[in-house]
């Protein structure tokens, strides 16, 4: 039994059990698919397909999630912080696996970065999330346009970056699983590791074709638990007397569903690009990731009372 097939049934797995819980609530809450009429469902079946699509480019989903569910009135505000999780936990299952399956990654550097990043999420998010977040987003955003010049360097041919391995041995090994570790304690606090991970890769000498599983891989596992905690709480507020549920149930359902085609068509496009190509791709996520995660960190120096996550958007409380 290979470790790529244990990966990604743990994948589908830890989905599978996130996916029973809602289904289940969802089926004792029905009139809520009602909710905006035909008008929302259109929307957020265009927006989910759109959304999904350029984050299987390695984007992001939750930003522009948010710009839509506030801009056209699609979900209220309390309701996000839940919704941007739990909608996603299918599309990122799906996204991974078939990153993983189509993807050629050396299994052990796979399965390092992959944990690292995991763990990295339970054992460290206590750590970080007493460090300063506008401080952390300005060195961090910093750092990633240094990165974003040396990728970009390298895509026009001036210097060797990114190149074709698919595997990390030795030390490299050893800083990448390090930084990824750290990579995902920050995801805690609402610091995206995709552009983070995407750019490690490739200064490390791999392939970067090889941080598309790498990255959603490690995120597909840190999703769904956290959307099963999501469902959870609402069903647990429902039995305590109180129905207000913590997340939208018609817009998990729709980017579970509909919002699926988005993320497949991106995922071909993905593992059929030339290498050159995908050096520009991941150079123009990490720019993108760089100058938003800038732009939250100054708001946030701006405004202390109002934490801003990387995206400029507010940060739950």
């Amino acid at each position: 039994m290979s470790a790529v097939f244990l990966i990604n049934a743990g994948i589908v797995l830890l989905t599978a059990i996130f996916f029973i819980y809602y289904i289940r609530d969802l089926i004792d809450h029905k009139e809520d698919l009602r909710d905006g009429g035909t008008k929302s469902t259109v929307l957020l079946s265009i927006c989910s397909n759109v959304i999904l699509f350029f984050d299987t480019l390695g984007i992001g989903a939750y930003a522009p999630s948010t710009v839509c569910f506030k801009g056209f009135k699609l979900v209220p505000d309390r309701l996000i912080p839940g919704t941007l999780n739990a909608a996603c936990a299918v599309s990122m299952a799906v996204e991974s696996v078939v990153f993983i399956t189509t993807v050629e990654v050396e299994t052990v550097t796979l399965v390092t970065l992959i944990a690292a990043s995991t763990v990295g999420a339970f054992l460290g998010a206590g750590f970080v999330s007493k460090l300063p977040l506008s401080k952390m987003q300005i060195g961090l955003g910093g750092a990633l346009l240094i990165v974003a010049f040396t990728l970009i360097i390298g895509a026009l041919g001036l210097m060797p970056v990114g190149g074709e391995a698919i595997a990390l041995t030795g030390a490299k090994l050893v800083v990448s699983a390090i930084f990824c570790f750290i990579f995902g304690a920050l995801m805690t606090i609402g610091v995206g590791a995709y552009a983070l991970i995407m750019g490690l890769v490739c200064l490390m000498g791999l392939s970067p074709a090889a941080a598309f599983p790498i990255t959603f891989g490690a995120c597909a596992y840190l999703i769904p638990a956290a959307s099963i905690r999501f469902v959870r709480e609402t069903r647990k507020n429902e039995k305590m007397g109180n129905a207000r549920p913590v997340y939208h149930r018609k817009a998990v359902l729709i980017y579970s569903t509909i919002g699926l085609i988005g993320p497949l068509v991106a995922c071909f496009l993905i593992t059929s690009l030339p290498l050159n190509v995908l050096k520009w791709l991941v150079a123009a996520v990490v720019t993108y990731t760089a100058i938003t995660m800038l732009r939250g960190g100054l708001k946030n120096r701006a405004n202390p009372d109002q934490e801003i996550d990387e995206n400029g958007e507010p940060v739950a409380s």
